[in-house]
């Protein structure tokens, strides 16, 4: 596991944390060079980490989501050969 930010992209198959605001709205997105890799995008609910519904990535693109308490969300890349990919995260109006 890895913490995420803006000078620390995904290069490797593996789980990547984003700490962020718990109870808000964040859009979320993934993109680059993804060889052939899935991303899936997960949040805490204070026990696990639980799949965002219809959130798994094999190319760029994003989703908005809520995010609750204790405010992390993980993306987990598998199947990837050489991966290099950026992820951002806004603050959205809910």
């Amino acid at each position: 596991m890895a913490d995420l930010n803006d000078n620390n992209p995904i290069t490797a198959d593996g789980d990547y944390d984003l700490n962020v605001r718990p109870g808000r709205h964040y859009g979320i997105t993934v993109a680059g060079t993804w060889g052939s890799g899935t991303a899936t995008v997960k949040y805490h609910d204070g026990t696990n980490y639980v799949a965002y519904e219809d959130f798994a990535l094999t190319a760029d693109g994003g989703k908005k989501v809520f995010v609750p308490s204790p405010g992390l969300i993980r993306i987990s890349l598998a199947s990837s050969t050489s991966p290099s990919l950026t992820v951002t995260h806004t603050v959205q109006v809910a």
